[in-house]
């Protein structure tokens, strides 16, 4: 059986329930400080991400709602609705075209403020 992929773009998990297909890249949703730091270390960007760009790293902004308390998508933040919730606001890194990483924008916002006490 083989699903929309419409319906994959819209589901959070590894692999399709209903189908089975490989769902989720090897992109990092990031949640924690520790995860951005790794993810940093990944890309071989500096600790205060200085000059990104060097490494040929990108990132967009998508999403509409700026908010960090409810549904985010991974990888595809623009593109996703559940259920009539719109996307939150998302950060995607990119290195070489390819997305590697997401994070919440106001769940970036939170770890800057809190980054000295770490």
């Amino acid at each position: 059986m083989t699903c929309d992929s419409n319906v994959h773009n819209r589901m959070h998990t590894r692999f399709c329930p209903d189908c089975g297909d490989r769902i989720a890249s090897e992109t990092v949703r990031i949640s924690t400080i520790r995860q951005l730091r790794e993810t940093a270390q990944k890309l071989g960007v500096r600790s205060d991400w200085y000059e990104p760009d060097e490494q040929e790293v990108t990132a967009t902004v998508e999403g509409w709602i700026f908010n960090n308390a409810g549904f985010w998508p991974n990888a595809n933040c623009s593109e996703n609705m559940i259920e009539g919730e719109a996307s939150e606001l998302c950060v995607k890194l990119h290195r070489s075209g390819q997305t590697v990483a997401v994070i919440n924008l106001a769940t970036l916002f939170a770890m800057a403020c809190r980054s000295d006490r770490d």
